[in-house]
């Protein structure tokens, strides 16, 4: 019994982050342009004298933890480029980011659909394996990103189309 509940989380717990992984490569290129609107929010709610002190501080609070966690997912974006190949990058950003086809990718990388699928799970590995290596794990993921309407919405899709 203990052992089929430790098996059960384990297998909720890869789950739960192979579908984080998805959600910053899909988020990737917008990563940078929600930033840039951060900041003009941040710098538009700081300089509003005529709001109310407290709930001003609390939305620009609120925005500055939104773009530290946009750009956390960027530095974690960045280390799972470098844990892949370029061959495995691409087949990452192509699917997860672009949202292409599993029958488009095959051709394009000249494989199997089968074969394809063994290279996006040992790519995703080394994803979950890059993101792990900078202190974060699935209940940090969630914690940290789950209440962000943005990343919440992301990862509803992914969840959702898997």
């Amino acid at each position: 019994m203990i052992v089929a509940r430790l098996l059960i989380t384990m297998v909720w717990y890869i789950r739960f982050m192979k579908n984080w992984i998805k959600v910053i490569w899909r988020m990737n290129d917008k990563l940078e342009q929600i930033a840039g609107a951060l900041n003009k929010k941040i710098t538009g709610a700081a300089l509003d004298i005529g709001g109310a002190t407290v709930t001003g501080c609390e939305a620009v609070m609120k925005l500055v933890e939104t773009k530290r966690a946009t750009v956390n997912m960027r530095v974690m974006y960045n280390a799972m480029v470098a844990a892949l190949s370029s061959e495995e990058a691409r087949l990452m950003r192509g699917r997860f980011g672009e949202g292409v086809s599993l029958s488009h990718l095959a051709d394009e990388f000249g494989v199997g659909r089968f074969r394809l699928g063994k290279m996006i799970d040992g790519a995703m590995d080394r994803c979950i394996e890059a993101v792990k290596g900078l202190g974060v794990n699935g209940s940090g993921l969630e914690r940290d990103y789950g209440g962000i309407h943005i990343f919440r919405e992301a990862y509803g899709l992914m969840t959702n189309n898997n």
